[in-house]
């Protein structure tokens, strides 16, 4: 005898039921989803590819409720030389208006956008440490670092991730000493398998989504920062002071919009000081986290230029070439083990080198310059000028008295106390020749 038992667990009006409870977790209106969802998939009968999560996802994407979770996920073939997977969601939830120019800006522009919350960043892949040449692994991690608030990054070996972000950026963005300790980010060893995938077979693949991510980083980046200096000189209370400002920020917008290059050696100078020894060609300083940063050494250079005459950011007439620091906070020199440390904290000759240009700007420097130049350098301006000191900058500029005239200063004052910065070091030098003239 043989018994067949069967369980009834619901009518058609049950299945409903729970299909529009699923549904509702991730969609407005789950009455109207499963509607339209049951009329796509009986238009697609005749066609039995052409029904997928994905498809079904993107065909639904109008009725998602906002803010609903999206993922990327980067999986390295287990077999070596094979490639990568890319796959994920990003390019679900509120489309952009402007249709990124390849898959890799769409992953960038997802992941460091402003307003995108819920966002999961998936590596399935072991820590590589980077070469000197650009790779995907470094590009990876430099998205990760940077990755906005309301998003998390899932990691294969988490804590090898971490450890190498440390070891590469000497434990700091240069913002804080301790800005690489609240990464959101998890140790995950699953990896989603998924139907949908875009395939890096080959090394030229992987190095176009190399470039093609490193680009697109570079390009948010200069975007978030236009937006920041525009805001910035907006604020500025004298009007004849945001004109002058305004005008010269226009023009040098349009020649490095136009100069992708010249774009990124201006951002390199200003978050990898060269006396650090960090390699800047992975751009790991340079994201959204470390914005406004750049954003306040464009505008202390702005304001050195506007002051002295300038018409250059790399350099300033008749005084030379500009060296423009960004960094709050810097690790030493390559042999240097003391941890991230203030730029005043120390000697300034170890930041500068031996030879440092003849206009330094540390515009995350409280400390006057007078007040570093003694600690760190000559304890004089005339004593600088000497033919046994070390060479100094003719002009160092900081936050001190320069940055508060954004809100209190006018055009006439910043020209004055740049004009009376200039004057003391002809004054300091004309002083040292006498003095060598007569032998002492």
């Amino acid at each position: 005898m043989r018994i067949l038992e069967i369980n009834c667990v619901g009518d058609e009006s049950t299945l409903v039921a729970g299909a529009r409870i699923s549904l509702d977790r991730h969609f407005s209106d789950s009455a109207m989803t499963l509607s339209v969802l049951l009329d796509y998939i009986g238009d697609s009968t005749t066609d039995t590819n052409a029904v997928s999560c994905h498809t079904a996802a993107k065909h639904l994407q109008k009725l998602l409720r906002p803010g609903v979770q999206t993922w990327t996920q980067y999986l390295v073939n287990p077999i070596p030389g094979l490639g990568w997977t890319v796959a994920g969601t990003h390019d679900l939830g509120n489309a952009p208006t402007i249709l990124p120019h390849n898959p890799a800006a769409q992953i960038v522009n997802h992941y460091w956008a402003e307003t995108v919350p819920n966002r999961k960043f998936r590596l399935h892949a072991e820590y590589v440490r980077p070469t000197k040449a650009l790779s995907l692994p470094s590009a990876i991690l430099r998205l990760a670092l940077h990755l906005k608030q309301g998003s998390e990054s899932l990691l294969l070996g988490e804590h090898a991730w971490r450890q190498g972000a440390h070891n590469e950026l000497r434990s700091t963005l240069g913002d804080t000493e301790r800005d690489l300790e609240n990464l959101h980010w998890f140790d995950n060893s699953e990896a989603l398998l998924c139907a949908k995938g875009r395939e890096l077979s080959s090394p030229s693949g992987t190095k176009v989504e190399s470039d093609d991510l490193h680009s697109a980083m570079n390009d948010v980046v200069w975007q978030q920062l236009q937006v920041c200096v525009g805001k910035k000189l907006n604020c500025i209370n004298d009007h004849d002071l945001s004109v002058a400002m305004a005008e010269k920020w226009l023009i040098w917008r349009a020649e490095l919009d136009k100069d992708p290059d010249a774009r990124l050696r201006l951002l390199e100078q200003m978050m990898y000081p060269q006396t650090e020894g960090i390699n800047a060609k992975h751009a790991l300083r340079i994201g959204p986290r470390t914005v406004e940063l750049m954003e306040a050494a464009i505008i202390m250079l702005l304001l050195a230029c506007v002051g002295l005459g300038g018409t250059h950011w790399r350099s300033i007439e008749p005084i030379g070439d500009v060296l423009n620091i960004a960094l709050r906070h810097w690790s030493g020199e390559p042999a240097d083990t003391d941890g991230p440390r203030l730029l005043s904290d120390g000697n300034l000759r170890k930041l500068l080198g031996q030879s440092p240009p003849p206009v330094v700007i540390l515009s995350g420097v409280e400390e006057s310059a007078t007040e570093l130049l003694q600690a760190g350098m000559a304890e004089d301006l005339e004593a600088g000028h000497s033919m046994a000191a070390e060479r100094q900058p003719r002009l160092l500029v900081t936050r001190s008295q320069v940055y508060k005239q954004l809100r209190t200063g006018t055009l006439d004052k910043l020209q004055a106390y740049f004009q009376k910065c200039w004057n003391a070091w002809h004054q300091a030098r004309e002083a040292a020749i006498e003095a060598c003239e007569k032998g002492y």
